[in-house]
């Protein structure tokens, strides 16, 4: 073996080192470093929908004697086919006749003889509707611009 081979393998191995290490502490932090797939040679075919800071690592177990890396992780996937809509509240107003007048002339009856409800809408605040229609709710209810909105059931 020659010495540019020799110097090489040793430069390969280093990276990987320093590339494990790496991947060790993000993991322990609860998330993956952006060398993970390349150094453990895994492809994903979710591709852009699902990145990197999107997956949450659950376990990683290494059998000695099969030579194998069982790794757990979770991933959320952002959709394109759906999109994130608000209510926009609103408050109702109802008009009640106490003496049986005409809700349309109540300005000129005297003061008592009506009065005001209001209802306001407590319901759901954000929503995501699919490019097919189906609709679902939404966790966070209301979430900001850096949330990742997850979908509650399988939509559509």
């Amino acid at each position: 073996m020659n010495q540019a081979t020799v110097a090489s393998i040793v430069t390969k191995y280093e990276q990987l080192a320093k590339n494990l290490r790496e991947i060790a502490m993000d993991w322990h932090q609860g998330k993956l470093h952006p060398s993970f797939f390349t150094t453990f040679k895994f492809k994903d075919e979710c591709g852009a929908s699902c990145p990197i800071d999107l997956y949450k690592p659950l376990a990683c177990n290494y059998n000695a004697r099969e030579q194998d890396i069982e790794i757990k992780m979770v991933r959320q996937v952002i959709r394109a086919d759906v999109d994130i809509i608000s209510a926009d509240p609103f408050t109702c107003w109802d008009i009640n006749d106490i003496e049986n007048r005409t809700e349309d002339r109540f300005w000129e009856e005297s003061p008592r003889s009506f009065y005001v409800c209001t209802s306001k809408y407590q319901g759901v605040k954000t929503l995501a509707i699919t490019k097919t229609g189906c609709l679902t709710t939404v966790n966070p209810n209301e979430p900001s611009l850096t949330d990742v909105p997850i979908l509650m059931n399988d939509c559509c």
